[in-house]
C-alpha cells in the first residue's frame, strides 16, 4: 500500500502540468479509493485541458508513457478525460469476482 501512494506522489510530479503563465487557482487533487483488491487513484487538475492531439501524436509523451507503464505493471487500465475546465487521468484496478444470483 505504502508502494502505491509513493507512486502516486511521483505520478502527481509528472503529471504536474509545466506552464509558461499560472494559475492563481490552479489546484492538482490526487484521490485514491479501495475496496477489498479493487482500487481507483485519480489525478485530475483545473488547468485548459490537453491540447487537441493530431493522429500522428496521439501516443503521448514521456509522462503519459511512464503513467501507462506503471498501470502495466500493476495490472490496471488508465482512462483520461480532458476537458477545457481540467484534466483527470484515472487508474483502475478491479477485479471481478462470480457472485451468486440473488432471487427477487
Amino acid at each position: 500500500m505504502l508502494s502505491l501512494v509513493a507512486r502516486a506522489r511521483r505520478l502527481e510530479r509528472v503529471y504536474r502540468p509545466r506552464r509558461q503563465t499560472r494559475q492563481k487557482d490552479a489546484a492538482i487533487l490526487v484521490s485514491y479509493k479501495v475496496s477489498d483488491a479493487d482500487w481507483k487513484l485519480t489525478i485530475s487538475d483545473n488547468g485548459g485541458g490537453k491540447p487537441d492531439l493530431s493522429a500522428s501524436d496521439k501516443k503521448g509523451g514521456l509522462g503519459t508513457n511512464l503513467v501507462q507503464a506503471l498501470a502495466k505493471q500493476l495490472g490496471a487500465g488508465v482512462k483520461t478525460v480532458s476537458e477545457s475546465h481540467g484534466t483527470a487521468v484515472t487508474i483502475t484496478h478491479a477485479t471481478f469476482k462470480a457472485q451468486p444470483l440473488k432471487a427477487a
